[in-house]
């Protein structure tokens, strides 16, 4: 008889694996002891398969913050949001509570305020730059230095 506790464990893995450049990173959900079982698992399944030498010293585990984790240059912010449904039914209203999870990424204002003094609209602290020919400027020009500014943001995140 397979237990109930075993059937949970094989029910939510919760594992997400990202690779961004030379470097990899796996998310594991789950207590210390079983990130430890599955970082071991890992180790011997690479050295076994791939026949090369894992270096365990290049790996590490770290717990993961409740409210703010950088990331790839953003901070990402997990947020429990509880959402109310009402569902009706043939006479009676039945009210049921789901919450659901939503991950924010923030995208840190440094390298936003970079790319602005780039363009000359702000000096690299935030204080925008008043130019007499900024007013000359048509609502296109403007918009087409924001576009750029834009592009290079997403040139810059997109790796």
């Amino acid at each position: 008889k397979i237990s109930t506790k075993r059937i949970h464990s094989l029910k939510d893995p919760f594992m997400h694996y990202v690779r961004y450049g030379e470097r990899s990173l796996i998310a594991l959900k789950g207590t210390h002891l079983q990130v430890k079982k599955c970082r071991y698992h890992l180790f011997h399944f690479w050295q076994c398969y791939f026949h090369l030498w894992f270096q365990p010293y290049r790996v590490c585990s770290l717990e993961l913050s409740k409210t703010y984790s950088s990331f790839l240059g953003y901070f990402l912010h997990v947020k429990m949001k509880p959402l109310v449904v009402r569902a009706k039914m043939l006479d009676d209203l039945f009210i049921t509570d789901l919450i659901t999870i939503e991950l924010n990424p923030i995208a840190p204002i440094r390298s936003i305020l970079f790319f602005l003094a780039k363009e000359k609209f702000c000096d690299i602290s935030g204080r925008p730059i008043s130019k007499l020919s900024w007013t000359s400027l048509s609502d296109d020009d403007i918009l087409d230095r924001f576009d750029r500014i834009l592009l290079n943001l997403f040139y810059y995140y997109s790796g």
